[in-house]
């Protein structure tokens, strides 16, 4: 927890220093039709694929609401001598965002607390909190300066970055796939980039970032674990053409499970070569192959270390009323609750479409299997080779019954499979099902 504050108002102290100009996708579709202009593809970007659509994308306005809703959550892991139960739900989650862009920054933020209330077991009340930052800066024509910071202190996985609908073309600093749908847990990942185009078809760029993962019970979450992350990358790229990117990228990861005893440390290097097609100024298509080596060390002397194939291929596409992401990866990576490193599988893919003025539908899914690095090997810990797969969707419809009045109905499953994860093998399936009313406002910067 304490972790997380001071990452965010890191983040928040070096914002006044730096700026940007547009969004990712405006410098997307003024970069692919200026051809003196290169942008980072998305693979090298630093930035999650766009899932607006319509009048939500926009710019310089002040955005906030209040939304009420009740639901039904079906076989959740509520612990203690309860065990398994179904729960009604009600949430009340107010939310406030900033966008403010200039020639040459864009500023992007917004927080939202949620608090929940349960029956019949009230004392699983509990209040979420969620902030997020975005911050570009284009000191000069041809050089970029972004940086991002997510913060969340979750209660329900279903309130988490898990069932945002983005979708990012970059590896996850940290394991995904393994987290009860009630556990208490705080999270906050910050990523700063620094691109310079440092000839008419040649560009350069760096990044760090850094990640953590706390579980305020342990108790609650027997055989899951903090972790913490940091990494760096660097990258060249080409553009072939008007549309058509390569490049070269070295990626390091340094992630750490905390455990009292013991503990695994898992350092990754990443060499892959990138392909970026932009079919259109709005639909681009990523693919990036090549080695990578693992060192995991236990504090228990126990050392894995070897080669490994890492694969990533992403596709976006925006129009006005759709938008549409997909991303696949294989890597080996750790942390994100789990001991030890795993291979990873992994897919996610998010839709939105603005069927008409007052009606939007969202479609999001995601998967991913993990298999120990360490299979084969004796463990010395009963939760070291935690082999398993976790499986997610949610479709939701949002219908404005006045310029400031929607409503919304969505449906959300999650299927994990852990089996020595008590808090995850006593309840491996769960559904939530939802409608809650919106009152929202806007207000124009500068007007």
């Amino acid at each position: 927890m304490r972790s997380g504050i001071l990452l965010t108002l890191l983040l928040l102290a070096v914002v006044p220093l730096w700026a940007q100009t547009d969004s990712q996708s405006n410098d997307e579709e003024e970069a692919t039709t200026n051809s003196s202009i290169m942008i980072a593809p998305p693979p090298v970007s630093g930035q999650a694929y766009p899932a607006e659509v319509g009048a939500e994308r926009r710019s310089n306005y002040v955005d906030g609401g209040l939304t009420v809703g009740g639901g039904y959550l079906r076989n959740l892991y509520v612990g203690g001598a309860t065990g398994v139960a179904d729960e009604g739900s009600l949430s009340i989650r107010p939310d406030i965002s900033l966008d403010e862009a200039t020639s040459r920054q864009h500023l992007r933020m917004k927080y939202s607390p949620s608090f929940n209330f349960y029956e019949p077991a009230s004392s699983l009340n509990a209040t979420d909190q969620s902030f997020d930052a975005n911050y570009l800066f284009h000191p000069m024509p041809h050089v970029t300066i972004s940086a991002d910071n997510n913060f969340q202190k979750a209660s329900v996985l279903y309130n988490s970055s898990s069932f945002t609908g983005r979708v990012s073309p970059s590896p996850p600093p940290l394991i995904a796939g393994a987290v009860p749908v009630l556990a208490h847990w705080t999270g906050n990942t910050v990523q700063a980039v620094l691109n310079w185009q440092y000839a008419r078809s040649a560009m350069t760029g760096v990044s760090g970032s850094l990640a953590m993962m706390r579980f305020s019970n342990p108790s609650d979450v027997t055989g899951l674990f903090n972790s913490d992350s940091r990494g760096g990358s660097g990258f060249w790229a080409l553009q072939l053409s008007e549309r058509q990117y390569v490049g070269t990228v070295y990626q390091f990861f340094d992630i750490l499970a905390r455990p009292s005893n013991p503990q695994t440390e898992t350092q990754t290097h990443t060499f892959y070569a990138f392909y970026t097609r932009y079919l259109t100024r709005r639909f681009s298509a990523s693919v990036s192959a090549g080695p990578q080596h693992y060192r995991v060390n236990q504090s228990s002397g126990q050392l894995v270390q070897a080669w490994s194939p890492a694969v990533m291929a992403s596709l976006g596409w925006q129009s006005p009323h759709t938008s549409l992401s997909i991303s696949y990866d294989r890597t080996v990576t750790g942390g994100g609750g789990l001991l030890g490193a795993y291979h990873e599988y992994g897919a996610n893919a998010s839709a939105r479409w603005q069927m008409t003025r007052t009606w939007t539908a969202s479609l999001i899914g995601g998967y991913a299997s993990n298999k120990s690095v360490f299979s084969g090997v004796p463990a010395t810990s009963p939760f070291f080779n935690t082999d398993g797969h976790m499986a997610s969707g949610g479709l939701s419809v949002q219908h404005w019954l006045t310029e400031h009045i929607a409503l919304e109905g969505e449906y959300d499953r999650i299927h994990q499979s852990y089996g020595s994860i008590p808090a995850i093998a006593k309840a491996p399936d769960s559904d939530r099902a939802t409608v809650s009313v919106a009152w929202r406002f806007t207000q124009l910067l500068g007007r």
